[in-house]
């Protein structure tokens, strides 16, 4: 049995996604033993199918110029084949399934809470958000810690904690290091289900001006609000930060607008695919 080995970083969700993608495919995918872990939580909520134990005669490998990761763009390409990047329909599917009929949050955000990504939030809150945000609380995961003060310089004194959650009536943000530590990273179930059932995502830049959560709010149905606008955000209706919050109301036609966009310019239908994946192959 011949087994498709490909040749990228296994550190980026923008590879851990691709790799996925081609689990779907007509072709079995390695993952290298010391690198399956990163894939457990994946195992438990989707049918992937990869092999860890092959003999290297047995290994067809991808590798650059055929296959290629470009974070910075961002890009991911399969031979001819380009996207931003590159997400398996399986993904669509389940998280479409957690949409809310009544999403209870209205705004919200879920990661890890820099030093410069909490200015941003503070600067948001202060400048744009109600004037009213009390009463204020924070949870420990599941435990109630009780009111905080209301003052912005203190909101996220327990940022660099994990798992802290600040609610208040209509935010909710979830200081969380799952996005940076695998398996979670991978996959974090909690978090798509938040965004699942949010009407807005604040969506502050990540290493460059696009960010994944633009994008993993699109397919959850919760309209992104950025901090700066770049090319691949072109076509998406979306919200700017600077704007004012008061009127911003989530509309389900608009959900399903961005959904279906991000569907078509994130996934590859499986025939390409396979077509695409033969003829590389064939040049191996």
């Amino acid at each position: 049995m011949k087994v498709l080995q490909v040749n990228v970083s296994f550190d980026l969700i923008q590879s851990i996604r691709l790799l996925h993608a081609l689990m779907e495919s007509d072709y079995k995918i390695f993952v290298p033993p010391e690198h399956t872990e990163k894939f457990s939580e994946l195992r438990k909520r989707f049918n992937i199918n990869y092999v860890y134990d092959c003999p290297s005669e047995n290994l067809l490998i991808l590798q650059k110029p055929h296959i290629e990761v470009l974070h910075h763009e961002p890009e991911t390409r399969i031979g001819t084949l380009s996207r931003p990047l590159i997400f398996p329909h399986q993904i669509f599917q389940y998280c479409q399934s957690l949409w809310a009929s009544n999403r209870q949050h209205k705004f919200t955000f879920s990661g890890l809470i820099t030093a410069s990504r909490r200015k941003i939030i503070e600067d948001w809150i202060k400048n744009r958000h109600l004037e009213a945000i009390e009463p204020l609380k924070i949870f420990d995961g599941q435990k109630k810690r009780g009111k905080i003060s209301s003052r912005i310089q203190k909101l996220f004194l327990g940022a660099s904690r994990r798992d802290v959650v600040l609610q208040s009536e209509d935010i909710l943000f979830w200081s969380s290091e799952n996005g940076r530590k695998f398996p979670l990273k991978s996959w974090d179930n909690q978090y798509f289900k938040l965004l699942a059932n949010s009407e807005f995502t604040l969506c502050p830049d990540g290493d460059f001006v696009w960010t994944y959560r633009f994008f993993e709010s699109a397919i959850c149905g919760a309209i992104p609000i950025i901090q700066n606008y770049t090319s691949v955000y072109e076509g998406f209706r979306f919200k700017m930060m600077e704007e004012t919050t008061r009127d911003m109301v989530w509309s389900k036609e608009d959900a399903e607008h961005n959904f279906q966009l991000c569907q078509e310019r994130l996934t590859i239908p499986l025939n390409l695919m396979n077509d695409e994946l033969g003829k590389l192959l064939a040049k191996v």
